[in-house]
């Protein structure tokens, strides 16, 4: 289930400045039908609601434009903040966007490669003798240093 989060600050109402919900009932009711996770959270910026999903904001406004005790599908912002909320969860939890991952193709090759490695005498002709080699498993010991 998503998850959201509102971030709502105070707003001037009656000479009363505080933190206030009743503007945000309609969004709430309609996310939560929806089935969102809602989590509330007052902040100290002021008229300023903002919602937030897997840490990105992905709207803003002032919080007086919201209406008060209004269905969502008659408030013209809260029909825009739904839109965006689900748009956001098609783009941030789309298949497309999470990271898949793949085990390495080369992995296994390059470890044979090690293996059936060209000593250095494979190298020269075979009348060239090489005064000293370095042991094989002292030279697959440093393959892997």
């Amino acid at each position: 289930m998503p998850s959201v989060e509102i971030h709502y600050g105070p707003y001037w109402q009656n000479h009363i400045i505080r933190h206030k919900t009743q503007r945000l009932r309609s969004l709430i009711k309609c996310l939560t039908k929806m089935g969102y996770k809602i989590e509330l959270i007052p902040s100290p910026h002021f008229e300023r609601v903002t919602v937030v999903m897997k840490g990105r904001e992905i709207f803003r406004c002032n919080i007086t434009h919201l209406q008060f005790n209004i269905e969502c599908e008659k408030d013209i912002i809260c029909e825009r903040l739904v839109d965006a909320v689900k748009e956001a969860q098609d783009r941030l939890y789309s298949k497309n966007n999470v990271a898949s991952y793949s085990p390495v193709s080369k992995g296994k090759k390059v470890i044979e490669e090690i293996k059936n490695a060209k000593t250095a005498q494979d190298l020269f002709k075979p009348t060239a003798k090489i005064w000293f080699e370095i042991p094989g498993d002292a030279a697959k010991q440093l393959a892997f240093v």
